[in-house]
């Protein structure tokens, strides 16, 4: 099975992040009740609220877009990267109430 870019953004700071057909099965297998599009994942990378460092991940970011239907739930998208963290991948994208760990990087003012 080959793999397919869905689609390529830009972070606010530059970055490069794709989201592949492999990925996207995974957000919609393991989180479908959250029903998360393609679209929201894009637009979490181009306009987050918040990146994170993962305390977790080795040149992992977090993407995250604050609740803005009221759910209280925020989007978050989580990547990896290539070591000089310039150009990443979508590993997931899920929905929390919980603020997640990790150093900001970067915030929207």
């Amino acid at each position: 099975m080959s793999t397919i870019a869905l689609f390529t953004s830009t972070d606010p700071e530059g970055r490069i992040v794709s989201l592949y057909d492999e990925n996207y099965i995974h957000i919609y297998e393991e989180h479908s009740q959250q029903n998360i599009s393609r679209k929201e994942i894009a637009s979490t990378i181009e306009y987050p609220d918040i990146i994170k460092e993962s305390e977790k991940v080795k040149n992992s970011l977090i993407y995250t877009k604050e609740d803005t239907s009221r759910t209280g739930l925020d989007l978050n998208v989580t990547t990896k990267f290539d070591t000089t963290l310039t150009k990443g991948k979508v590993t997931s994208a899920y929905r929390t109430d919980k603020p997640l760990k990790g150093k900001i990087v970067w915030k929207r003012t």
